[in-house]
């Protein structure tokens, strides 16, 4: 906002901007999103326009796209139809004049992560849900095939204080396939990955009458 101090003139300052069209190419936005065509709000867009300053990076607002069918990722985009992809899912795209932006959709697995007995300490959404599961056991997400799957072990509540996690296993009572310091986990397949946990013990030493070395 300005604030005069007096009487004045204000005039406005433009920009040279281009006109982006996002071809969501079989998906749809989630959400409600501003269609620079139809100068309206509208939900279920499958494409719409939007105007970058120049310099600036289209922002996609990616997490609110759905394809048509939920086995389906949104990877990446591109500037023709069947064409390679010049960014990824998240990522910026810098346009240099007006031009359509095409998604690139791939098969997607489904991801269960179960912690058993503990919870989500903190809200995590669960995009298959599409709701948030703090308190719960339970997260669901899908990844694109060779994409990774991020797991924060701080989020995670044992049921038992004196219970740790201790790693995540394929299986229910199966072996470790990563221990507990592991932030991803690349996925080919639909998987469900379980929380591991074991007890941790209090060592105390005592140098009342001796020392260390």
């Amino acid at each position: 906002s300005y604030v005069p101090q007096q009487d004045c003139t204000l005039y406005a300052v433009w920009e040279d901007a281009y006109s982006v069209t996002l071809d969501l190419n079989g998906g749809y936005y989630t959400s409600a999103f501003w269609n620079g065509e139809t100068l309206e709000y509208e939900s279920g867009l499958r494409e719409r326009v939007t105007r970058v300053q120049c310099g600036n990076g289209v922002d996609f607002n990616a997490s609110s796209m759905r394809h048509d069918d939920s086995s389906m990722q949104l990877v990446g985009w591109s500037t023709e139809r069947d064409g390679d992809i010049v960014s990824n899912e998240f990522g910026w795209y810098f346009p240099e004049n007006d031009c359509t932006l095409y998604a690139v959709w791939g098969r997607s697995h489904l991801v269960t992560v179960d912690l058993g007995s503990g919870h989500f300490g903190e809200n995590r959404w669960d995009s298959v849900e599409g709701r948030y599961v703090k308190g719960e056991s339970i997260w669901h997400e899908r990844v694109g095939e060779g994409g990774r799957v991020v797991l924060i072990p701080s989020q995670i509540v044992p049921a038992d204080p004196s219970l740790i996690l201790v790693g995540w296993s394929l299986e229910p009572d199966g072996g470790l396939i990563l221990d507990r310091y592991a932030t991803t986990y690349e996925i080919q397949e639909d998987c469900t990955l379980y929380a591991v946990y074991d007890h941790f013990h209090t060592v105390t030493v005592d140098y009342r009458f001796g020392r260390s070395g």
